[in-house]
């Protein structure tokens, strides 16, 4: 076929998502058919734990990402209890941490939430995207991984943790 003749010529799609219409045919916002119509919960928050070796920093978001709840926890049972107790009075969702294993997790499990396991750079690049990197803290980065979690959980598929690590 000579290209000259545009009119003619096969083209590309415009868009990959259909074209998806209300009842009165207007076009509906894209979260409204999406993957993330189904998180969209105000009730519902999200957990990020910035793990360390002797104290750990939790922040909870809500939907809109704000910070509801952020305290620190010492490396021991009865705060990892303490933990699970704070974590559940917000109607947590799930909980963003860049490890998976250890202590926090498998007490994070045995209390029934779904843990996330967010890779490490991922972290670093979500920091940068904060606009936090320069001004590291254990809290500003468990804010960083619960709002990973409000905002991009839907593709962590491959990193939930659903039972203890074997």
């Amino acid at each position: 076929m000579p290209t000259g003749y545009r009119a003619e010529r096969p083209r590309a799609p415009i868009s990959e998502r259909p074209a998806d219409t209300s009842i009165d045919h207007r076009v509906l916002p894209h979260w409204a058919i999406s993957e993330e119509a189904d998180r969209k919960d105000p009730t519902i928050r999200f957990g990020g734990v910035d793990w360390a070796t002797d104290a750990h920093a939790i922040a909870i978001v809500d939907e809109a990402g704000g910070a509801v709840d952020e305290f620190d926890i010492e490396h021991s049972a009865a705060d990892l209890e303490e933990l699970c107790r704070r974590v559940d009075k917000w109607t947590v969702g799930g909980v963003a941490i860049e490890r998976p294993d250890g202590p926090v997790v498998d007490a994070l499990l045995e209390a029934s939430f779904e843990v996330v396991v967010v890779a490490s750079r991922s972290v670093k690049a979500l920091c940068e995207r904060h606009g936090t990197a320069g001004n590291k803290s254990d809290r500003s980065d468990a804010y960083v991984l619960a709002d990973c979690l409000r905002t991009v959980g839907h593709r962590c598929e491959q990193g939930r943790t659903s039972s203890r690590p074997g």
